[in-house]
């Protein structure tokens, strides 16, 4: 004699506001890796073509394909906390990974894995070690990196994801101290229709804000706003 709108108990169905939905499951994609997964990331080419990638323990594997996983791609690093961007550029897509303590790892166009160095040279960076680079960030076409430890960021040329690099000091600006923990980008609407401003946050909860394309123009870059929001949770992700 119970309402049809009433249940004592409801296995695998979730209330909704005029009946109920199936409760959603999981399934197994890939098995056989030596520890929880820290990080994902996906690499999709210029032509739709996708790879997903995890770090789990000291390792770095292509889980694409679901079953058992294959061999590492890279091993022996030094934690499994990536941050990663995509980039395109006119080779193509590129999956650029950091994490502060090892050389970056690279998916190139082709979706070849390789490793980020210092140096000279393709797949080089000649002004910052990566292995000191600790998240990655792609605003206004140029790509950016943290480097860990200081209150800089280093940027590159428009559609570079290799070479030269320059730096970019947000110290100055973090009254509160602390380091640099990330870089993102806020897009917003100041009345002159939307624009995108790069956001940078010190591990004490200074904010900054920067408008323009190139940082080392003083004519087309500057600061737009500075605030203060509290210290963000640890790691990079935070934002």
């Amino acid at each position: 004699g119970m309402a049809e709108t009433d249940a004592i108990s409801m296995s695998n169905l979730w209330p909704q506001p005029y009946g109920v939905s199936v409760r959603k499951g999981t399934q197994k994609h890939v098995t056989g890796l030596p520890s929880s997964v820290d990080t994902l990331a996906q690499w999709v080419s210029a032509t739709n073509t996708a790879k997903l990638y995890a770090w789990a323990g000291a390792n770095f594997y292509d889980v694409t394909s679901s079953g058992v996983v294959g061999a590492a791609l890279v091993t022996a690093l030094t934690n499994s906390v990536w941050q990663t961007t995509m980039m395109g550029n006119t080779a193509g897509n590129f999956l650029i990974c950091l994490n502060g303590a090892d050389d970056g790892i690279f998916v190139s166009p082709a979706g070849v894995v390789g490793r980020i160095e210092g140096g000279n040279g393709v797949n080089k960076w000649d002004s910052i070690d990566p292995a000191l680079c600790i998240q990655p960030l792609v605003h206004m076409g140029r790509l950016w990196v943290v480097e860990k430890g200081t209150t800089r960021g280093w940027y590159f040329p428009t559609g570079a994801v290799e070479g030269v690099s320059l730096s970019f000091d947000f110290g100055p600006l973090f009254g509160r101290g602390g380091e640099l923990q990330m870089l993102g980008t806020w897009t917003m609407d100041d009345g002159n229709g939307a624009e995108d401003h790069l956001v940078a946050v010190s591990s004490r909860g200074d904010i900054v804000t920067y408008a323009g394309t190139d940082p080392s123009d003083d004519t087309t870059w500057s600061m737009v706003g500075q605030y203060y929001a509290g210290a963000p949770v640890s790691g990079r992700r935070g934002l």
